[in-house]
């Protein structure tokens, strides 16, 4: 090949390179747009339903209550109250919006404040849906759908993304660390009827490959004493660090669940007990 002939091969070489650098260039930022137009997006559909409680709790702050401490209601206020609901009044307004609602999770100090939804006739849905139940990759914060939330099982396991964005169960990933446990060590998981708190008894990370790990997300109802205590055993072995926190059999457990990345298909995972 005369010299020509090889400087000609190595410009073509060249000019193709510039050309697919500069392709996967304006793919990657036209993607990263749109995850980032989408993000923007899907927080402040999720902003919009966080002030609707918080009103809504501000609202029944401020008003009478009967001798049972029950409020009354008004109504000529703003939201759609029904005062012989059994459902809590800050929930009734998200409730009549989407019937899929079982409750509220938020971690005080933390990012993590969100409505959470149940399909017990349909896997997964809330995986990939949002509240309005459009197709979204942030989905819900959402219940397994074996577990009763309400009786409830012994133990309700709670799924939610982990966003690069901060949202949705992001900030679980803090949990690696004993000094953020430490800030953090309690868990308000509402039903739409009760007010609960969750005090944290372990945080591990295993994977969901079939065959591998713990399957800590099968375990819902124990038959008896001794399989919820081999439950325990389990959590407390593979748990980061000790949190002098216990449970024994009758408590009320939620198992908090997202992805992790330090291993093929991980899960990062929260389990905590009632205690009000």
């Amino acid at each position: 090949m005369t010299p020509e002939k090889k400087k000609l091969v190595r410009k073509i070489i060249y000019f193709g390179l510039i050309g697919l650098f500069s392709v996967v260039f304006i793919v990657s930022a036209v993607y990263l747009g749109i995850y980032f137009l989408d993000s923007v997006d899907e927080n402040q559909k999720y902003q919009s339903l966080i002030d609707l409680v918080n009103d809504i709790k501000n609202q029944n702050a401020t008003m009478p209550t009967r001798d049972d401490g029950s409020v009354i209601l008004d109504p000529t206020g703003s939201y759609p109250f029904d005062p012989d609901s059994n459902i809590l009044p800050e929930y009734q307004a998200l409730y009549a919006l989407n019937s899929d609602l079982v409750g509220w999770i938020e971690i005080e100090g933390t990012a993590i404040s969100y409505p959470v939804m149940q399909t017990p006739d349909t896997k997964d849905y809330y995986l990939t849906h949002n509240f309005d139940k459009q197709d979204s990759r942030w989905g819900c914060i959402y219940v397994r759908e074996q577990c009763d939330v309400f009786t409830p099982s012994d133990n309700v396991v709670i799924y939610g993304h982990y966003k690069q964005d901060g949202t949705m169960f992001h900030d679980l990933h803090g949990y690696y660390r004993k000094a953020y446990w430490e800030e953090h060590p309690t868990i308000r998981f509402d039903t739409i009827y009760e007010h609960h708190t969750y005090q944290i008894v372990a945080v591990f990370k295993t994977t969901a490959n079939l065959g591998e790990g713990f399957a800590y997300h099968r375990f819902n109802d124990a038959i008896n004493a001794d399989e919820f205590n081999e439950f325990m055993d389990t959590v407390k072995s593979l748990s980061f660090y000790d949190t002098g926190v216990d449970a024994e059999y009758g408590d009320m457990l939620i198992t908090l669940s997202t992805c992790e990345y330090t291993q093929e298909n991980g899960r990062l995972v929260v389990v905590a007990k009632r205690v009000s």
